[in-house]
């Protein structure tokens, strides 16, 4: 379902993932377990789209397009930040049911979201 190959994220000079490869089928559960700044965020945020990576990805046999974090969550590939907070009181369970939901948002009803949001913040 979700394919990596020879993955690399680089901060400027620095390589802070080097040459990952992951086969992840429907209904495993995985774990990236390492050190602190050993990677496994940049990984996740690699693949997610949030950070600039070399290397090739697909998710359910479509290639991830690179720069382009809400095609793929519009596929249903999102990633839950681990920040404290950042969420309030939102419980993994429910943000795992949104990525699913997005995917269904048309182009017009995305349109209508963000007039309703834009007006609401008037």
């Amino acid at each position: 379902m979700l394919k990596v190959r020879d993955l690399e994220v680089f901060y400027g000079p620095i390589r802070a993932v080097r040459g990952i490869d992951l086969d992840i089928e429907a209904g495993e559960i995985i774990a990236l377990i390492g050190a602190n700044g050993a990677g496994k965020t940049t990984t996740v945020r690699a693949i997610a789209d949030f950070a600039s990576y070399k290397g090739a990805t697909s998710y359910d046999g479509k290639t991830l397009t690179p720069n382009s974090a809400e095609l793929n969550l519009r596929a249903g590939l999102a990633m839950v930040p681990e920040g404290r907070g950042i969420l309030g009181r939102v419980t993994v369970k429910t943000i795992s049911t949104w990525a699913p939901t997005a995917a269904r948002i048309t182009p017009r009803r995305q349109e209508t979201s963000r007039k309703c949001s834009s007006a609401s913040r008037s």
